[in-house]
């Protein structure tokens, strides 16, 4: 019988929660439970609940009334009411009605819901008219808003409010009425392209192919071999010159040259590097496009080779900062300054009109007279005016050049610009990639050179993108 008891204990508490001592068996059951004290009592346990600051009654009504309003009205026909009522007839209590804050580019709108609430004369039933279903009850956000919010936290916000204003949405609202009076105004951002418009632009490979044809042969196809502009495009998408019926694709001896992925597969990426000023890791960027971490990753170390040969067709000139620094992980115990073993790089930044400008960032093997006056005959031009400390490998290196130098003052605003750049992008690389060796830190610090340059080109910086990986001297 108590083995019968036991069974029916077990099926109905579970094994883990019974303590049953049978004559001749073992008993188990778990540790704490074997060494726990049946005769103390069981302590008391006190439910705390969170004191939450009630809401200011009428505060949504308030953060709402600037806000222009449309009403709509939810309602049933005659022949439904009748359908569901019968012959018995009908009322109309009054209607239910709630807000929403709808949210278009560049507008914001509440629209005030009336929903057409019927009762049957004997209340056996109450019936509501069909309306649209709410994203999140009893809240002003619709599905608009809310997509506007996570545009604004994870992509680009629209030109009409500031991202601040787009993190949740009474501070939208909020935000938008301070706008209207002209208060807490921000500055509008470059104008990004959406994934979604992204999509529609380039939705099949012909489109890609004939943006890359555009952008390679801006006046026209060139053959590579003579020169000739007289071509003929085959079925099989390649261009065979009229002359010397060289045959060569839209892609042939650029940065994506012999690459098997598809072009929709590589504007994806470019997209996708050019969207976050951090950048992106192959990691990720392999999640995003759908190819493996191998392929992603290089398909990144061709991206980024593009952007330094873009870079190397330009030098700096007017008034230029110049100064070394040294990248790499946290060393304990090692030599700091001049002896450590991080990364040696070179770092100039021209101003103009006391702002910053372009930038230039190289890898070095060491900072001597040699090594600078190298970096500064490739990167900055005869004539500009060059502005860095006291070193003694600067001084007869940069005689070439208009030098002003004095002895480095961390209490004084001298250099300013290129150390916060410098912070800047040691945060950015040790923050995006947490790690790289040294042969590869050049490659990173091009694509941070690259996106700083051309930080005011907002949606365009695709276009600029491309236009380096087709090598095309406009780029």
């Amino acid at each position: 019988m108590s083995e019968k008891l036991a069974v029916a204990e077990a099926a109905r508490f579970g094994r883990s929660s019974e303590k049953m001592d049978l004559p001749g068996q073992i008993t188990v059951f778990n540790e704490v439970e074997a060494a726990a004290d049946a005769s103390v009592p069981e302590p008391t346990v006190e439910q705390v609940a969170p004191k939450r600051k009630p809401r200011p009654k009428g505060k949504r009504k308030e953060d709402i009334k600037d806000l222009p309003r449309e009403v709509m009205t939810h309602e049933l026909g005659d022949d439904e009411l009748k359908q569901r009522f019968g012959d018995q007839g009908w009322k109309r209590l009054p209607d239910q009605v709630y807000y929403k804050v709808e949210a278009i580019p560049a507008t914001y709108k509440v629209v005030e819901h009336h929903i057409a609430v019927y009762a049957a004369k004997d209340g056996t039933a109450v019936v509501k008219a069909a309306h649209p279903a709410e994203l999140l009850n009893n809240s002003l956000a619709s599905a608009s808003l809310v997509a506007a919010v996570m545009n604004g936290k994870y992509g680009y916000p629209d030109n009409s409010a500031s991202k601040s204003c787009l993190w949740d949405s009474y501070s939208a609202i909020i935000a938008l009425r301070q706008n209207e009076r002209g208060e807490n105004m921000s500055k509008s951002k470059p104008k990004r392209i959406s994934i979604q418009a992204f999509t529609r632009k380039y939705t099949t490979e012909g489109d890609c192919h004939t943006y890359l044809a555009k952008t390679r042969w801006p006046e026209g196809f060139i053959c590579p071999k003579c020169g000739s502009q007289r071509h003929c495009k085959l079925s099989s998408g390649l261009y065979q010159c009229n002359d010397c019926h060289h045959q060569t694709s839209v892609t042939a001896g650029t940065f994506m040259h012999r690459s098997r992925l598809p072009l929709k597969t590589w504007f994806l990426a470019l997209y996708f590097v050019t969207q976050d000023k951090r950048g992106i890791s192959a990691t990720q960027l392999a999640l995003m496009i759908g190819v493996n971490y191998k392929t992603a990753w290089l398909m990144l170390k061709r991206i980024r080779a593009a952007m330094g040969n873009r870079d190397a067709m330009h030098m700096l000139s007017g008034v230029v900062e110049f100064d070394d620094c040294y990248i790499g992980g946290p060393t304990v115990g090692k030599k700091r300054g001049r002896g450590t073993e991080k990364a040696k790089v070179f770092v100039a930044l021209s101003l103009k009109d006391g702002r910053p400008e372009y930038l230039k960032l190289c890898v070095t093997e060491n900072i001597r007279k040699e090594s600078v006056k190298s970096f500064a005959e490739k990167s900055i031009q005869l004539g500009s005016t060059v502005k860095s400390d006291a070193c003694r490998s600067y001084i007869p290196a940069l005689t070439a050049y208009d030098h002003q130098y004095e002895k480095f003052d961390p209490k004084t605003e001298s250099l300013q610009w290129l150390h916060t750049i410098i912070s800047n992008a040691k945060a950015s690389i040790l923050g995006t990639y947490h790690g790289l060796p040294k042969k590869n830190l050049q490659e990173y610090l091009n694509e941070f050179s690259f996106r700083f340059s051309r930080r005011g080109f907002g949606g365009a910086l695709f276009d600029r993108l491309a236009l380096a990986m087709v090598g095309s001297p406009l780029a």
